[in-house]
């Protein structure tokens, strides 16, 4: 926090930190939304290229035309962003990160609870010990997160990975180092040894 200068007194000082305070939790809301909507809309692009690769007849050479399809149609209206690399990872972002759990949009959520009965809307909350993260399985991660997971091939790693990078808090930086040294717990190696 930025030290206030001398010319405030207490009260003003009060004022402007709470101020702060207010700003940066405006700013924390905002990003996490829009970095939400990047995430969800990668996702939703990666299930829909997917959906449709699974109705195309010779899948490879139908596979290549509906991300070429995709990438020229959203630049076109889109502007950067959506190249055939760029696809391409949406793809296997959905395809890694299936169960993600993106929901539905809001308002077909709403209309689903809605229509529970009490006893199925109580049985909806978190449990003893559990977050509503667990039940929902929305950690959600930077964008960022997600390409770098998705380049680990071991399936058991990179969701050990991105549940510490959720948990712990990781920036991108040291998601990216962690995996780059081999970065696992003792206990996670348990795990995998007892696994195997």
């Amino acid at each position: 926090m930025k030290q206030l200068d001398k010319k405030y007194n207490d009260e003003d000082n009060l004022l402007v930190n709470d101020l702060r305070s207010i700003v940066n939790k405006a700013r924390s809301k905002a990003f996490a939304a829009v970095n939400y909507s990047l995430v969800e809309r990668n996702w939703r692009i990666g299930q829909r290229i997917v959906e449709q690769e699974q109705n195309g007849v010779a899948r490879a050479e139908y596979g290549k035309h509906v991300i070429e399809v995709a990438s020229a149609a959203l630049t076109e209206e889109f502007g950067k962003g959506f190249s055939e690399t760029n696809i391409r990872t949406f793809r296997k972002f959905f395809l890694t990160f299936s169960s993600l759990g993106i929901q539905q949009t809001l308002s077909a959520e709403f209309r689903k609870q809605k229509h529970q009965t009490m006893s199925e809307e109580s049985s909806l909350l978190p449990q003893k010990g559990q977050t509503a993260f667990d039940q929902f399985d929305l950690r959600i991660l930077p964008w960022s997160h997600y390409e770098r997971l998705i380049r680990v091939e071991d399936k058991k790693a990179r969701e050990w990975y991105a549940k510490e990078a959720f948990e712990q808090g990781w920036s991108f930086r040291t998601l990216n180092r962690n995996i780059n040294t081999f970065y696992i717990t003792s206990a996670f190696l348990c795990l995998r040894i007892s696994s195997l």
